[in-house]
């Protein structure tokens, strides 16, 4: 039965749209005062709502009105009526009245609140995230900022600075001006000025210089909020400012921001200066920044002093990731003498007290694995001098968090640790394992923090890597360094309270410990120690887990792939061979590693051990492809759980064919740079292949690149090993550069194309060629042709 539905007619509100436009903006207007007299003038309370939830003061209204406004400005209508207007003011188009007049509506809305204002001046902190929007707290004076900086400056791109600056020029010169109609413009300027930075580049030097004469007499304003503002503002114009046009201005703006940081009564102007020192440190040159270096040093020195860092900064995040950001920012500009620097005994303080803090902890250990590099950069000496400087305070660290581990101190005294080690010089300078390796010793053994366990077994591996002489000679309490760390090994590995994310480190520590001690100092250990791996293997669930410990059977297959064989064959887990127990493991999870340098090794390593034709090993069967069932029914997690998926069952040897026909072609794919037959293999298969091309060219000579790993929606598809290859680019891996690019790996590419030529030569290969699929078979064709 058909039932017949009545379409109701409704009637469409385009033709209408710039006069709603107008009603909003004249109500905007018309409210202003009652905003005011509510708001500004007075602490009126903002953001309440009824008993159903529901806002009903005057602020909420506020805010749809200039949020409806800033999407009426996108219309295509409103803009036409706008531009005309626009175009009538020729080239003084960004003085036209209804910019100027939309501007000064936003001016007042910006204001600050007279609840807030009374707020801001007892926690400054409150008053630097709100300023600097790293809050969630949305607010009009928010709104109008997001109205300026997005939709104008998205449609009129650097006009609005010029617009606000005129504006400006015409509003804070008069001596009627209030001084939060000061502050809410500088506030304003400031918004503009850094989305300036981000999207359109240095400003014009007319530019520069109007906007100085805007802001500049406002540094001296005896209103804290109107002064603050203004070093922000300034901070902000020199960004966009030429370095060589403006380098005394900046020198200058940068003496006054340390002295607004330090010696200023207020505390909204202290923090103010802090922003601003923080983003002259991040924008301007080394030139203009280093002879300020001692000065913003002891600025920090002189803060800290002044301020309790466990009382009236307790909860003062932001102020804390600034002066630690400010003081990295320094001691990088030359750290030829930081051991003599008391830079390093304030990184240590604030360490002690932002340990606990998740984003303070991430930034502290940045600070100081930056300046470890650039330290080590500089020789042994002077990494020596460093080691001498910071172990005290390490060790430290390590006391106060064994007496309370609350204090989260031992997880960042070894992250810390572990940065020092990696980056050291080899050998370790004298007593660096002495005095590190028990507190170490001491949480691997007790703790099953996962947060604490991790970079401790880490610190541990970078220590015996780069100091093996050094670590081989050590013991404590009567027991050698090698049985303390077979006995850390074990524990990870077999101890029931130690969950596989903890012990996700394990595998790299126990590479290490075979790769620097081998078979003559491990002796019969070394048998246990493979043995132990194998049967934790088999119960490993977590891919990281899995991951680290297969990598160490990796790393003993490259030096010695029948060994490797042999012994597991001659292993019983539950009635099965050890061999097949790690083979499975491995081949079926081989493709969900992650990390370069794994990559490069599990290749190599399965390359070695196809390369045995071991009767062993071409006896095991393992998970093939994904069998594929298109029922055309959505599959629900219901459904999944009912009809799991299923795979084929193919040959050890098989799937590691596929397995290293995946990695070179992920390399010939990945858009880092290679030499010889690697780059050849790339160029063959960006021509030969259709659809999957990383560029086209568009017949001009330039290159048009193309969304890879996307899904339909254009969203990223997290499945794709193009996309898992790019996002490993921004990890920090030893063999990526900055940009991404993977370099020092043309002969792990070379060396496949080699093998896989070595091993096509052989009757034995053409059979499981013949098992590949057609896309796997022509991509090797293409590859190693």
């Amino acid at each position: 039965m058909l039932v017949k539905v009545k379409r109701v007619y409704t009637p469409s509100l385009t033709p209408h749209v710039f006069e709603i436009f107008q009603i909003i903006w004249q109500d905007l207007t018309n409210l202003s005062h009652v905003y005011t007299q509510l708001f500004v003038d007075r602490d009126g309370e903002g953001k309440l709502v009824d008993s159903d939830g529901l806002a009903y003061t005057l602020d909420a209204l506020i805010i749809e009105a200039v949020d409806f406004m800033s999407s009426m400005l996108k219309a295509k209508a409103v803009r036409s009526e706008l531009t005309k207007q626009t175009q009538q003011s020729g080239t003084e188009q960004h003085a036209t009245p209804w910019l100027q007049q939309l501007l000064q509506v936003m001016m007042l809305y910006s204001r600050i609140p007279g609840e807030e204002e009374a707020m801001w001046q007892l926690d400054a902190n409150i008053y630097l995230s709100e300023t600097t929007s790293q809050t969630a707290n949305y607010t009009p004076r928010t709104a109008c900022s997001e109205l300026v900086t997005q939709t104008l400056m998205e449609w009129l791109n650097r006009s609005i600075t010029h617009a606000l600056i005129y504006f400006s020029a015409n509003s804070l010169s008069s001596p009627d001006i209030a001084w939060k109609e000061r502050e809410s413009l500088l506030y304003l300027l400031n918004q503009v000025l850094k989305e300036s930075q981000q999207v359109d580049g240095p400003l014009d030097a007319e530019t520069i210089t109007h906007a100085l004469q805007q802001i500049s007499p406002h540094i001296n304003d005896k209103n804290p909020f109107v002064k603050g503002s203004a070093h922000l503002a300034l901070s902000s114009l020199l960004c966009v400012a030429p370095d060589d046009e403006y380098a005394d201005v900046s020198r200058q703006s940068l003496s006054l921001a340390l002295k607004a940081f330090t010696e200023d009564e207020s505390s909204i102007v202290n923090a103010c200066g802090l922003i601003a020192v923080t983003t002259y440190l991040e924008v301007l040159s080394r030139s203009i920044c280093l002879p300020e270096q001692t000065n913003i040093i002891s600025a920090i020195g002189e803060y800290l002093n002044q301020h309790d860092l466990q009382d009236e900064l307790e909860d003062s995040d932001d102020i804390k990731s600034a002066l630690i950001q400010i003081l990295r920012d320094a001691m990088l500009l030359d750290t030829s003498n930081i051991e003599q620097s008391p830079a390093l005994d304030y990184f240590f303080n604030l360490a002690s007290d932002g340990a606990g803090n998740f984003m303070i902890g991430d930034l502290l250990v940045e600070t100081f694995e930056l300046v470890v590099q650039s330290v080590a950069d500089r020789g042994r000496n002077a990494y020596i001098k460093l080691c001498e400087k910071t172990i005290p305070s390490l060790t430290g660290a390590f006391h106060v968090g064994a007496m309370n581990p609350e204090s989260r101190l031992s997880e960042l005294g070894a992250e810390l640790t572990s940065k020092l080690a990696e980056f050291g010089s080899d050998p370790l300078p004298a007593g660096f394992i002495s005095a590190l390796m028990p507190p170490l010793q001491l949480i691997l053994m007790e703790s099953t923090d996962g947060d604490v366990v991790r970079p401790a077994t880490t610190a541990v591996s970078h220590m015996l890597n780069k100091g093996a002489s050094q670590f081989l000679a050590w013991n404590h309490d009567g027991k050698s360094s090698v049985e303390i760390s077979l006995t850390i090994v074990d524990r990870l590995i077999s101890a029931p309270e130690i969950d596989e994310t903890a012990a996700e480190e394990v595998g790299h520590l126990a590479t290490s410990l075979v790769e620097k001690c081998g078979a003559e100092v491990l002796g019969t250990y070394l048998a246990d120690l493979i043995r132990a791996l194998a049967i934790r293997l088999g119960t490993a669930e977590r891919i990281q887990f899995i991951q680290s410990l297969c990598m160490v059977f990796a790393s003993l297959s490259i030096k010695a792939a029948s060994d490797v064989v042999n012994f597991l064959a001659d292993i019983s887990i539950n009635g099965v061979s050890a061999l097949h127990v790690v083979l499975t493991k491995w081949l079926e999870n081989s493709v969900h590693f992650a990390g370069f340098e794994d990559i490069r090794q599990n290749a190599m390593a399965l390359s070695k051990i196809y390369a045995l034709h071991d009767g062993r090993v071409n006896a095991i069967s393992v998970k093939g492809d994904l069998v594929v069932v298109d029922d055309g029914r959505i599959k629900t997690r219901s459904r999944a759980r009912l009809n799991p998926d299923t795979y084929t069952q193919i040959s050890a040897p098989l799937k590691m064919l596929k397995i290293l026909v995946d990695e070179l072609k992920n390399a010939a794919f990945s858009g880092f740079t290679y030499s010889g037959a690697a780059r050849a293999a790339a160029e063959a298969l960006e021509e030969d292949e259709d659809g999957d091309s990383l560029a086209s060219n568009d017949g001009d000579g330039n290159d048009e690149w193309e969304d890879l790993g996307t899904t339909g929606d254009g969203s990223l598809d997290l499945g794709s090993t193009k996309v898992r290859d790019m996002l490993m680019g921004l990890t920090n891996d030893s063999n990526v550069t900055g940009t991404g690019e993977r370099t020092g790996d043309d002969q792990t590419t070379d060396y496949l194309i080699d093998w896989f030529k070595e091993q096509g030569s052989k009757d034995s290969f053409s059979e499981l060629f013949a098992q590949l699929k057609p896309e796997e078979q022509q991509d090797l064709q293409r590859l190693v042709a």
